[in-house]
């Protein structure tokens, strides 16, 4: 008994809930049908707004192209232009370029040609100077040669007379030691010194003034010295006292071993003895 009435309330249930869940999915197949409704609608929105904006796309793009169609043109057209003034320009300076290169090989030409000239007219004058410098030379030279041949010949003279004279002293002291060498063994001997003969005494006299000329000649060299401190050589001397170097000899010779005179080198100085 109470199975069957179990079975008869699970029955009434299940016609109960039969109904409700007829009137839910009425409500969702409405409400899926609206949301159907709803979405076909926005799909239509969609392709309409995707149409649209398809066509102002292609739109824009068409006239995108042409702008840039146009800007392409106005720059290809604008590069011809610079082109072809780049090329007259290049045109214009290759000209002028090629006017003032040949007007400078022109001035160039020129300029080589007058220096050539010049120096040609140079060389010529100098030739010219050159052969009168040498034939005045060559007069010159043979001049000196004449004047040395000259000179030569009046130093060989003078040393000729300068030897003879030193050949009569030497022999003239030779004489004259031989005479007191027999004075003085006559001396010893208690003898009376022979007198000097006629011969003897005029040699005397003159060996007295060759020692006269040789203490004047060196007065006059030392003089010459002190108006020299730095030194001064023998031919110098020699010029200034109007005499040959050789008559010099025996009075510089003298002067060194006094002390009166040093030698250095070919100069002479003053020495110590004249410090006084």
């Amino acid at each position: 008994m109470d199975k069957a009435l179990g079975m008869k309330g699970l029955t009434d249930d299940i016609l109960a809930s039969y109904d409700e869940r007829k009137e839910d999915v009425a409500a969702i197949k409405a409400e899926a049908k609206r949301v159907s409704d709803e979405a076909q609608d926005l799909l239509k929105e969609d392709k309409t707004e995707r149409t649209a904006m398809a066509k102002e796309l292609r739109q824009g793009l068409s006239d995108e192209n042409k702008d840039r169609k146009g800007e392409v043109r106005q720059m290809l057209h604008n590069a011809d232009e610079l082109l072809k003034e780049f090329a007259q320009e290049r045109e214009q300076t290759g000209k002028e370029l090629r006017e003032r290169l040949a007007q400078e090989r022109s001035e160039t030409r020129s300029e080589a040609e007058d220096i050539l000239k010049n120096a040609q007219a140079m060389l010529k004058e100098f030739r010219n100077s050159l052969a009168e410098m040498s034939g005045e030379l060559r007069k010159d030279l043979a001049q000196d040669k004449t004047e040395r041949a000259e000179e030569i010949k009046a130093l060989r003279a003078e040393f000729e007379k300068e030897r003879a004279s030193v050949r009569e002293d030497l022999e003239e002291a030779q004489m004259l030691w031989a005479n007191m060498e027999k004075a003085m063994a006559a001396k010893r001997a208690g003898e009376k010194p022979p007198k000097k003969s006629k011969s003897e005494t005029a040699q005397t006299v003159e060996t007295t003034q060759g020692e006269s000329q040789t203490a004047d000649l060196e007065n006059k060299f030392i003089e010459i010295l002190k108006a020299n401190p730095n030194g001064i050589s023998l031919a110098e001397i020699a010029d200034r006292l109007g005499v040959i170097p050789i008559v010099l000899g025996r009075a510089s010779k003298n002067l060194i071993e006094m002390g009166l005179v040093r030698k250095e080198d070919k100069l002479y100085f003053l020495g110590t003895g004249n410090d006084t």
